[in-house]
This record gives structure tokens, C-alpha cells and sequence, in this order.
């Protein structure tokens, strides 16, 4: 953190932020798409139709929920949402003695939280670590009581 902050203080000459944040994204991997969707789906009471909607008689397939909250000072943006995530390494044939290729599939349900500051701060009316310590603990009290338990 020092180091950004040198940058930011002394090469940038930043004299005031007008946002502090804060992101978190974590993921919960599945084994199907299925599975991600009704995990999702049992989270809130969702209306969801179990008839033909839009002409479409399928299953719903990586839903997403997503709000913002602000207060005065505070805020943050909250999204929940199911996705397929795919890595593919492909590696040169003059490594490929020392590294295979990959491919890799997963099934997840991704939470991804932004909480920030709506008011401008200088650079000495905080301590980043402190804050970012505090913001953890505020996530991780609310979280559970916000979304339930997914496991």
C-alpha cells in the first residue's frame, strides 16, 4: 500500500480522493450450470414462471441480481449473479515438455461487492489498512444476513 500511495501523494500530487473503494468478488464453483441456477434460485423469493414466458420453454440459465446503496457518506454496489467461467492455456510447442496445455471448465455463482466512499478525503484523514480491515468486518457481518447461507 505504500508504494501506491507514494505514487499517488508525491509523483501524482493527488491532494484529495472523491471515492475510496473497496471490491470483493468471490465465487462459489458448481459442477453444472443447473446446479449454479437453483442455488441462485433458492437464495430470495424470486417470481419465477414455470410455464412457457416470451415463447420460450426452457430453463433459466445463469441468473443475476444487482442493486446499489448509498447513504450520505457510504455506499455500495452489490451483484450476485451464475456464470460459466472457461480457461484455456495453450502452450508453445518448445515448452510443451515442461507445461501441458489446459482447459478448464467451472459452473459459478460469483458475488461481486464494491463498498466506497461518496465524499472527498485527503490522504491523511485515513489509514487504508485500518480501513480496509473495517470494511472486511462490516462484509463479512452483513453478508450472511443479506443473502443467507449458500453453503
Amino acid at each position: 500500500m505504500t508504494f501506491y500511495r507514494t505514487i499517488l501523494l508525491e509523483y501524482l500530487k493527488i491532494e484529495s480522493y472523491s471515492r475510496i473503494g473497496f471490491r470483493v468478488i468471490y465465487d462459489k464453483i458448481f459442477d453444472t450450470k443447473k446446479e449454479s441456477a437453483e442455488a441462485f434460485l433458492k437464495l430470495k423469493k424470486l417470481r419465477i414462471p414455470d410455464t412457457t414466458t416470451f415463447n420460450i420453454d426452457g430453463d433459466i440459465v445463469h441468473p443475476q441480481f444487482q442493486f446499489r446503496l448509498e447513504g450520505e457518506d457510504l455506499g455500495v454496489s452489490f451483484g450476485l449473479k451464475t456464470q460459466s467461467k472457461n480457461i484455456d492455456l495453450n502452450v508453445p510447442s518448445e515448452i510443451s515438455d515442461i507445461i501441458e496445455s489446459t482447459h478448464l471448465e467451472q459452473e459459478a455463482m460469483v458475488m461481486d461487492l464494491d463498498y466506497y466512499t461518496m465524499s472527498a478525503t485527503k490522504p491523511g484523514q485515513f489509514n487504508i489498512s485500518e480501513w480496509v480491515a473495517q470494511v472486511d468486518h462490516v462484509i463479512r457481518r452483513d453478508l450472511k444476513t443479506f443473502i443467507g447461507d449458500i453453503g
